[in-house]
């Protein structure tokens, strides 16, 4: 749910990129520097090893490729924490170490907690976290009923 196919360094510096563009609204040169400051503090973080460390030099696509069980990959299309175009590169990686029982849903107007959210930005602009507002709290249930399915047809 939400997997995503690139280091964990690649997924946060696009979640910056994210929230740089669309809530600081920042352009240009200032971008760029903000962008650069981000990637070198999150280098720094990264150097002290622990969970940090791993995760921002972890390739998931390495274990991927290893997996020969049948695999349901979900994704919000809203997602903006993993972004979406991470499941078909996931499925890619399943798919070139022979696994040829791979699925992916992509759920509409779905974000990265697989909510009902047309936006899926996870803070407006001015900077608060928009999740706890968003009217419902719910696993959408065609999410639910896709894995319902998904198993039942695995599991006859």
């Amino acid at each position: 749910m939400a997997g995503s196919a690139s280091k964990g360094r690649e997924i946060i510096m696009d979640q910056n990129r994210y929230s740089i563009d669309s809530v600081a609204h920042l352009r240009g040169p200032a971008r760029d520097s903000t962008l650069a400051k981000a990637g070198r503090s999150l280098d720094s973080l990264g150097a002290q090893g622990g969970w940090l460390g791993f995760f921002l030099a972890y390739d998931p696509t390495t274990a991927a490729r290893r997996v020969k069980t049948p695999v349901l990959i979900l994704q919000g299309e809203t997602d903006r924490q993993i972004p979406p175009a991470q499941a078909p590169m996931l499925a890619d990686a399943f798919r070139a170490g022979g696994n040829r029982d791979v699925t992916v849903r992509m759920f509409p107007a779905t974000n990265h907690l697989f909510l009902a959210d047309s936006s899926g930005a996870f803070a407006d602009a001015s900077g608060a976290l928009r999740y706890a507002r968003l009217p419902s709290l719910h696993v959408r249930p065609e999410v639910l009923g896709t894995i319902a399915d998904w198993l039942s047809e695995r599991l006859k």
